[in-house]
């Protein structure tokens, strides 16, 4: 292994990040035009999954431990005070509309504090594609579903560092084994998430129930996981730096741009509720996201001297707040204002209150 960076901040892969959001926005708008937008969040779900494990694989190979409170406490503040304040600034909104928007709502903020909407929707029978009256934090479910893996995947990642803390074991090899055992266990658990989704959608009118369980919807964050034990941040393979040798900038931006491209167009073509899309469209839409992370990576070892506009920085720092606010403030703008000004209304004030998040 060979640390080829001083720092965990990769450019471009913001892009990543903006593309996601772009996707999700455009489906929440503009559903009949972009019906496809939903998979944005299968972005997010591989992103995050290559990125935390490619820390945790950082983490272990420069210390010989990972770090578990450590770990969670990050997440802890990276995720949780935001859906506290978004909940605290749109609650009062609701106010202004029907209070039919009220209705069970004490019940959703409860799921989404305790990040288990993806459950509580499923319990209760609630279409993400089809509700009437629009659940105001449905979107959370997204978080539950990262927020489990993050727990599942970060006790058994502790676990395995502690079994391979045997100073007997030369460091370089303990390296090798910790990245092998999770290259395993991701490759094991994206199967059978694959698999599930697949078995569990057979004969569904509606596919809310495989869209939001962690089981069946959590291949993306392993697949990323698994990516991150072939590629990574800081510390990465050899044969990835040979790669980086036979590869340059124009050959990796056309491969990024290209992946982009057809997952824009992927976006137009498939259906919420169409059975193809699982897991065949989903897992088409990972992959796709696979091929922009490591053209991205590539792309920043050859652009040393390029600086990453700023316009994507501070966007791809946004993006996590302006997803938090637009559905709760589309839901409620959507019923006092036409389309086009609930829509300028939105964007105007989720990216006002996720400044205010960073």
């Amino acid at each position: 292994m060979a640390n080829t960076m001083q720092h965990q901040h990769i450019k471009w892969f913001g892009l990543i990040r903006i593309l996601g959001l772009l996707m999700i926005l455009g489906y929440h708008f503009f559903k009949v035009g972009y019906p496809g937008g939903f998979i944005g969040v299968d972005l997010f779900f591989v992103f995050s999954g290559f990125l935390i494990t490619s820390l945790m694989i950082d983490e272990f190979s420069s210390t010989q431990r990972f770090d578990l409170i450590a770990f969670l406490r990050r997440r802890f503040y990276r995720i949780v005070p935001a859906v506290i304040m978004m909940i605290l600034i749109v609650v009062p909104f609701t106010l202004l509309v029907s209070p039919d928007l009220i209705t069970g709502l004490g019940k959703q903020i409860a799921a989404a504090l305790g990040f288990v909407t993806n459950w509580y929707e499923i319990a209760t029978g609630g279409s993400y594609a089809n509700n009437f009256i629009p659940h105001l934090v449905v979107h959370t479910w997204f978080l539950g579903v990262e927020m489990q893996f993050y727990l599942f995947w970060g006790v058994l990642v502790w676990g395995i560092s502690r079994l391979l803390k045997n100073p007997e074991v030369p460091m370089r090899e303990r390296r090798v084994r910790f990245r092998g055992i999770l290259f395993t266990l991701a490759l094991l658990f994206t199967a059978a998430s694959l698999y599930l989704m697949w078995q569990q959608s057979q004969g569904l009118k509606d596919f809310t129930p495989v869209y939001f369980s962690s089981l069946t919807h959590a291949f993306p964050l392993f697949a990323g996981a698994l990516l991150a034990t072939v590629t990574g941040v800081a510390v990465v393979p050899m044969w990835f730096r040979r790669l980086v040798s036979r590869t340059n900038a124009w050959e990796t931006g056309v491969v990024l741009l290209l992946a982009t491209g057809v997952t824009v167009w992927l976006g137009t073509t498939i259906k919420f509720d169409a059975a193809s899309t699982y897991p065949i469209g989903l897992l088409i839409a990972t992959l796709l996201v696979m091929i922009m992370i490591v053209a991205a990576r590539l792309l920043h070892e050859h652009t040393p001297t390029v600086e990453e506009p700023k316009i994507t920085t501070i966007l791809a720092a946004l993006s996590y707040g302006i997803y938090l606010y637009h559905w709760p403030l589309f839901v409620i703008f959507s019923r006092l204002l036409n389309s086009g000004q609930a829509i300028a209304a939105t964007l105007a004030l989720s990216l006002s209150f996720a400044a205010l998040s960073v």
